[in-house]
């Protein structure tokens, strides 16, 4: 198979929608045996505690390996999440520019079927804009419309409701939110 060494990639089995992804080596869950050089016995019973330390490397790789998707409980919060997102927006005055944004754009009658599945296969779960759609870019999928600093900061605030609406702990908020500044930020097209 080769060395877990930085740069080498892997192909990985396609998913259930066909998909092949290319991993670094280093992040694959291969089978690792110890080098016997390497290998750690206990300074009394002489047992080889090497298999435990392994045990520990991929009980570790198990839990990062958790989707953000996951993390929520799955596409019930996710919808859950959009709905109280758009419910915000629709009534929060703070949200006033978002939803004129979406009334210039093609509607609110798409938007949160469109989010929910966008952000089903953005946080690792089934790819249902993509399935649907052909593709998955913000980019693209905003161009139509003007956003700038004030409508990212809009929608981040909205975004931040929602979420403390919704009761997430600390470590669940800070990643759905790292998420949603990094892609919010990219959106912004005009100054």
């Amino acid at each position: 198979m080769g060395t877990n060494t930085p740069g080498r990639m892997e192909r990985a089995p396609a998913c259930r929608h066909g998909v092949e992804r290319l991993y670094p080596l280093w992040e694959t869950r291969q089978p690792y045996t110890v080098p016997y050089a390497l290998r750690r016995h206990h300074p009394v019973s002489g047992q080889d505690e090497s298999e435990e330390i392994v045990e520990t490397r991929h009980r570790a790789a198990d839990q990062r390996a958790q989707t953000v998707h996951e993390m929520i409980g799955g596409e019930t919060a996710l919808a859950r999440l959009v709905e109280t997102f758009y419910d915000i927006i629709e009534t929060d005055p703070e949200g006033a520019s978002i939803h004129a944004l979406h009334l210039k754009g093609f509607g609110l009658a798409h938007v949160r079927q469109a989010q929910f599945e966008f952000l089903s296969g953005f946080f690792g779960g089934p790819h249902y804009y993509l399935e649907r759609m052909g593709h998955a870019n913000l980019r693209t999928m905003h161009a139509h419309i003007g956003i700038g600093p004030a409508e990212v900061e809009a929608w981040l605030t909205c975004m931040r409701k929602a979420i403390a609406q919704l009761g997430y702990d600390a470590d669940v908020a800070a990643t759905l939110m790292r998420h949603f500044t990094r892609s919010a930020q990219a959106l912004r097209n005009t100054a």
